[in-house]
Parts: C-alpha cells; structure tokens; sequence
C-alpha cells in the first residue's frame, strides 16, 4: 500500500477530517470512527450497569492490553514494549527521562 493509500485509509476512519484542518492533534485531534464506537460502548455499559463496578478496573485494563496490541502490530514490536500513558507530556517525559520512575505499561 503505498503513503498516499494508508493517508487516505486513515482519513476514511477520521470523518471530521473532511470538515476541518487538524494543526495541534495532542489534546483536540479527530475522533476515529473505531475509537467513537468503543466509547459509545463503555457508556452505554455504564449507564446500564453504573460506573463502579466491581471489575470496572478489569475492564479499562483488558482495554488498554488491547490498545498495546494493536499499536505493537502496527509497530511490529513486542507488546512488552509498548506502553500507554495518561497525556502526551507524560508519554515524552518517559521517553526523555528514562531514569524517572516509569508506572506500569497501563
């Protein structure tokens, strides 16, 4: 596949790429169609079942062992390597401060 067919892939699972121009996609960036879908779904579970749940930390974690998944397929790396964080300057002070205390891959 070549850069232009995986841009446009990638564009056809963003649909509010086509209503505007995305310049700073840290915090405000499109919405995958993917990603709307799965919210879609953790709230209609919790507005059914509420939020505290029991195991509702089971399943945030079995999700982010997906999310590590999927980014080690598309990296092609080992899951181990792969690690989630909770905001883009966390994630970059990680990388650039190996020394730090890193927390857990989820």
């Amino acid at each position: 596949m070549s850069e232009h067919e995986k841009v446009t892939e990638l564009r056809m699972m963003m649909p509010s790429t086509e209503a505007s121009i995305y310049l700073n996609a840290g915090s405000n960036g499109p919405v995958p169609a993917e990603v709307d879908a799965a919210m879609r779904a953790v709230h209609d579970q919790e507005l059914q079942t509420g939020r505290a749940t029991e195991h509702a930390m089971d399943d945030v974690e079995e999700r982010a062992n997906e999310l590590r998944g999927v980014f080690a397929g598309v990296l092609a790396t080992d899951l181990e390597l792969v690690a989630i964080g909770h905001s883009t300057t966390e994630s970059v002070l990680r990388a650039a401060s190996p020394h730090l205390h890193r927390a857990p891959a989820f």
